[in-house]
Parts: structure tokens; C-alpha cells; sequence
């Protein structure tokens, strides 16, 4: 038993990327980058290309919404965007408790809780938001919301706060799910 990484980083090039897909030998492949719809996001293409069955593409949340699950020859791939914040919500969110399932853990995911908001504030948009948070004196603080390629936040964090889509306008006291990050 045991755990190998393999990495290779790769050009947004269809036959380099089908290469590399092909070849993996592994029994999880996660790709970071080239999952949303630009011209370079050729992730999806070439997975269906090779006769992958595509389960998810795209999800309702920020950050991370071009997020990818497939199974390819009965492996499977997770698709994560190339920005930094959304590959940590999503591997924490998602990877994270598939790898802990695999490995026969009874409840693969992040430890939560609902708790009170300190603070209130105006969401924007529609999606499920996954924000960095600290719980002090039973309450949840909202870190400064960054850009999805700034990690500053996420690495002061020890939760995350879940707002969902139908909450917009939220008031301090109102409760918030919590998902507290491994390790801290």
C-alpha cells in the first residue's frame, strides 16, 4: 500500500494532453487548467475524445464552476480549473472526500457545523459561494473575499463558510454551514 505522484505539466496541446491522459497508469488522474470554454481548455474534448463518460461539467458554486468529473476506462478524473482558489475549494470540497471514501473512511467529509454569522453582508450572483472563514467565540468571520488567484485568505483560514444560492442578503446572527479545513 501506498500512495505515488505522478505529475507532468502539459502544453494546451490536444495530442500532448491525450498523450498524457493515456499513458497515466493510474487509478485517479487530476488535471488542473484547460476545463472551462476558452480556446486552450481542451480537457473536456480530449477525455470524451478517448471515449471518457463526462458525469459533471460545472457546478453551481464559487469558486470553481467549470469544475470536470469523468471516468475514463475506469479511472477517474477530476477536471479542476487553473486558478489557485478554485483547485483548493474543489480538492477540499470534493477530492478529498472521494480519496477518504475510496480509502474506506465512514464519513469522508470535512468536519462542519451551522454556525452564526458575525458579521452581515450582500452576496452577489446566484451560485453557492465557498468563502474563507475563521469561527471565533462561537461565530463565523468572513475573511477579506480575494481574487480567485489570490491564496492569502484560504492559508489564514480554518474553514470554510458555505453561503448558499438562495441566501443573498445575509444578517449578522444568521447561520452558516462550516466546513473545517484538515489540519487545522
Amino acid at each position: 500500500t501506498g500512495v505515488t505522484w505522478r505529475t507532468s505539466r502539459e502544453p494546451d496541446e490536444r495530442e500532448s494532453l491525450r498523450e498524457a491522459l493515456q499513458s497515466a497508469d493510474a487509478d485517479l488522474i487530476i488535471t488542473t487548467g484547460g476545463v472551462s470554454v476558452g480556446d486552450h481548455d481542451l480537457v473536456r474534448a480530449v477525455l470524451v475524445d478517448l471515449g471518457a463518460e463526462i458525469v459533471v461539467h460545472g457546478v453551481a458554486q464559487k469558486p470553481g464552476k467549470p469544475m470536470l468529473f469523468a471516468m475514463l476506462d475506469g479511472v477517474p478524473v477530476f477536471g479542476l480549473p487553473g486558478n489557485p482558489r478554485a483547485v483548493m475549494v474543489l480538492f477540499w470540497e470534493y477530492v478529498l472526500p472521494f480519496l477518504r471514501k475510496l480509502m474506506g473512511a465512514a464519513d469522508p467529509f470535512l468536519r462542519s457545523e451551522h454556525l452564526p454569522l458575525a458579521e452581515g453582508l450582500t452576496v452577489k450572483g446566484d451560485r453557492t459561494e465557498f468563502r474563507a472563514a475563521c469561527v471565533r467565540e462561537g461565530r463565523v468571520e468572513l475573511l477579506r473575499d480575494e481574487g480567485s488567484h489570490m491564496l492569502r485568505s484560504l492559508v489564514e483560514a480554518e474553514a470554510l463558510a458555505v453561503i448558499p444560492s438562495d441566501q443573498r442578503d445575509l444578517r449578522p446572527g444568521d447561520r452558516l454551514e462550516v466546513h473545517y479545513l484538515p489540519g487545522r
